[in-house]
């Protein structure tokens, strides 16, 4: 569907410090699939694809160069807005007709056909599965609660887990996870759980399509210019293990994934003007696929005579360094600290330098130079600007209220005057709050308090 916004267009190519994923180009796309919107792979390793709203009901097989080999026509059926497909142990192809940016509709439904590789004609009639989500009382409902779109489904254990595309305003940044039978009929979708994204542009942030591995080991959110891949967790508690955010190297309208097996991955994107799109990616997680990630940072900075620590995962078995088998140890001694964490068969390690107070960090030193950030409070971007005294490397460090590092980033050879540092994209994910300012010029070091609106 057409949403992407020219506002949108100068970040569109902007790299993140995440661990990314590498896109190669496997084919593309035939013009009749430039607005490909879902993306299935059969047991026989086919891929099947769709158009999204006011098209015609029908699937396309393509090969793995994005060649179209075979047109299926569904039956009996519309296509209002589908928006994903998925498989089921069987084969059977589930198309989600459940498309609702306006937050109004009343007849979310989804179609389920046999495995087409097993169907000897061109034309299919559908099995029909009628459902609303649990907790929307109103069509639509207020701006702020617009959270009812859904473009990302997949089936696992009898089940289908639908997520929705978040189109809440102001933007809130949490995708909701819904699961329902996957029998024929009138059902309810019930809420499970949410996952926060993350705060800016919702272009940005929200879902378009979603999928699992075939051994049920991995599941994957797919954004526009990145994945999130949840693995590690327990049993269909698919957002109770591990996150990783895995950015895709380009801002496209990435409208369709599909697990190949149990690690590879096959993505398509719709064409839009300017940004392109139309084209069939492969990619594989290869490591990452169960490399847990623990988030403890580089450096935290105690704020008093003790810091609790917390390995940020709960229901794994810890060892720390200094011995504690506890998620949280209680630190009260400068130095470097080490995790190892066991959580549902995967194991993570990390390390952190921890900081205590010394009563110098007020200290003015000769030379120090002028700080002023601007504005601050802030919301998209704030600008820091320095009055150098001589030329030399600049770092910048943001901490939060809990002393963990959240942003770092170091220019080596600035010249002596006004240098002006423009913080944006790089603090769109930050919550609102108080947030510490640490900029450090050859020896000397100023710190500011800033606010996130």
């Amino acid at each position: 569907m057409r949403i992407l916004f020219v506002a949108i267009l100068s970040c569109a190519f902007l790299a993140s410090s995440a661990q990314g994923l590498s896109l190669n180009l496997s084919g593309v796309l035939p013009n009749l699939l430039k607005e490909t919107s879902g993306l299935a792979i059969t047991p026989a390793s086919k891929l099947w694809s769709h158009n999204d709203s006011g098209n015609a009901p029908e699937l396309y097989e393509i090969s793995s160069g994005g060649s179209l080999l075979r047109t299926l026509y569904i039956d009996n059926a519309q296509n209002t807005d589908w928006e994903d497909l998925t498989t089921d142990d069987q084969g059977r192809i589930y198309i989600g007709d459940f498309g609702n940016n306006n937050n109004n509709r009343q007849d979310l439904k989804i179609y389920r056909i046999p495995n087409p590789d097993q169907l000897t004609t061109d034309t299919v009639s559908p099995a029909v599965i009628s459902f609303s989500f649990e907790d929307q009382k109103a069509f639509p409902p207020p701006a702020s609660e617009a959270n009812f779109d859904c473009e990302a489904f997949f089936w696992h254990d009898d089940s289908l887990f639908l997520f929705t595309k978040n189109r809440s305003n102001p933007f809130n940044g949490y995708c909701r996870m819904y699961r329902m039978p996957a029998d024929t009929g009138t059902h309810v979708a019930t809420l499970v759980d949410s996952f926060f994204t993350g705060l800016g542009l919702k272009e940005f942030y929200w879902i378009s399509a979603a999928d699992i591995s075939a051994d049920g080991k991995r599941m994957v959110l797919l954004g526009y210019d990145k994945l999130w891949l949840f693995h590690c967790y327990e049993g269909n508690d698919f957002l109770g293990g591990g996150v990783r955010e895995m950015p895709l190297g380009r801002f496209t309208q990435k409208e369709a994934i599909a697990f190949l097996g149990e690690k590879e991955l096959f993505i398509t994107d719709e064409e839009y003007p300017l940004i392109g799109g139309k084209n069939l990616y492969k990619t594989d997680l290869g490591i990452w696929a169960d490399s847990l990630r623990l988030s403890l940072g580089d450096t935290l900075r105690a704020t008093g005579a003790s810091l609790d620590l917390d390995a940020g995962y709960a229901g794994g078995s810890y060892l720390w360094s200094n011995g504690d088998t506890t998620r949280i140890t209680q630190l009260t001694t400068e130095g470097s600290y080490a995790l190892q964490m066991k959580l549902n068969g995967c194991i993570a390690r990390d390390s952190v330098y921890v900081m205590f107070p010394t009563g110098l960090e007020n200290e003015v030193k000769k030379d120090a130079f002028q700080l002023s950030v601007s504005p601050n409070p802030f919301q998209d971007y704030t600008d820091i600007i320095c009055v150098l005294p001589k030329p030399g490397t600049v770092r910048i460090q943001l901490y939060d209220s809990t002393g963990r590092k959240v942003a770092a980033f170091t220019y080596p050879q600035e010249a002596a005057g006004t240098q002006k540092y423009r913080l944006s994209r790089h603090i769109l994910s930050l919550s609102p709050g108080q947030y510490l300012l640490v900029v450090t010029h050859n020896d000397q070091k100023v710190e500011k308090k800033i606010i996130k609106n």
